[in-house]
């Protein structure tokens, strides 16, 4: 009775222990029930989802009102990397509670893969914009001192170097480390994943240089210009330029700070209520502010040709791309 007594308390001891994500030791067996903490995560992340089904019917909306112009490789680079980015975030919402309660088991690179990757899309997103006031500045300011053509090989060559580190960080983190065990929830386990945070961070804070640098400089800029060419701009696209450059860099400095810090010590794990947090904050109403701002407005009728002028006749360039 001794013995038997003994060794089921050892069987309990074991079955009680936890291991830590990415060790060799298979988890836990599922939970019977749901923890009050668990619940509030699971409906934290269902109400994330849904913020993001709102977005992507948003963004569709304003897609289909507006008018095909000349920047349609602009638009159509835009709305795909915007659709694919908030469709993927979506999905990580709303499988989350399945993952956290333990109904289905998904490797921790994939969920990690579902996390990051519309991050990189966003970018894409906000580089376009940034791009467009080059393509804009340079045109009105400075026409002939930039080939304007070559700023979208520019564009496309940083985007196709950006996301070739990222595959190549996750292929490492993927053949480098084969005995990671899936984690409830998404966790940096590796140096690869690690670097790919610090990629991101990293990114989002030069975003945020890049807007303040350029977006103010094309404001203080075309705001003191008194041509009559030039009036229409100053009042259509200069207060949007002014927006998203206070917007846009605030948010994205924000997010820089909270994704390296999250990064080093990953504090956020224990929190339920930091994705909602994070994601809405910082990620659901830039996304809504921009498109708003970025609206179709209404194009007005002038005497100069819109195509041979290197003046710009109508609000057009500051519309959603």
């Amino acid at each position: 009775k001794i013995a038997r007594g003994a060794s089921t308390g050892l069987i309990h001891i074991c079955m009680a222990s936890t291991p830590s994500c990415g060790s060799d030791i298979p988890p836990a067996p599922p939970m019977a029930a749901w923890t009050g903490w668990h619940l509030l995560d699971d409906i934290a992340h269902l109400i994330l989802g849904g913020l993001y089904v709102i977005v992507l019917g948003v963004s569709i909306f304003m897609r289909l009102q507006k008018t095909q112009n000349l920047r349609l490789l602009w638009q159509i680079t835009f709305f795909i990397a915007l659709v694919c980015g908030i469709i993927m975030r979506a999905v990580w919402c709303f499988l989350q509670p399945f993952v956290l309660e333990e109904m289905i088991a998904v490797p921790n690179l994939i969920n990690l893969l579902l996390q990051t990757i519309p991050s990189f899309l966003f970018f894409s997103c906000y580089l376009i914009i940034l791009f467009l006031w080059a393509e804009i500045y340079h045109t009105i300011h400075s026409p002939g001192s930039v080939d304007i053509l070559k700023l979208r090989p520019i564009y496309f060559g940083t985007q196709a170097l950006m996301y070739l580190v990222v595959i190549a960080l996750e292929l490492a983190d993927r053949f480098v480390y084969t005995n990671m065990s899936p984690c409830p929830k998404p966790d940096i386990q590796t140096p690869m994943q690690r670097a790919i945070w610090f990629f991101d961070a990293g990114l989002y804070v030069l975003s945020a240089l890049g807007f303040l640098l350029y977006g103010g400089r094309f404001y203080f800029k075309f705001s003191r210009e008194r041509k009559p060419l030039l009036a229409k701009m100053r009042q259509t696209v200069l207060p949007k330029v002014k927006y998203l450059t206070l917007m846009l860099s605030l948010c994205f400095l924000i997010r820089g700070g909270m994704t390296l810090s999250n990064g080093i010590s990953n504090w956020t794990n224990g929190l339920w209520w930091i994705d909602l947090v994070y994601y809405a904050l910082l990620e659901v109403i830039p996304i809504v502010l921009m498109l708003l701002i970025l609206r179709p407005t209404t194009q007005v009728q002038t005497d100069e040709d819109p195509i041979n002028s290197q003046q710009p006749t109508d609000d057009s360039s500051g519309d959603y791309p």
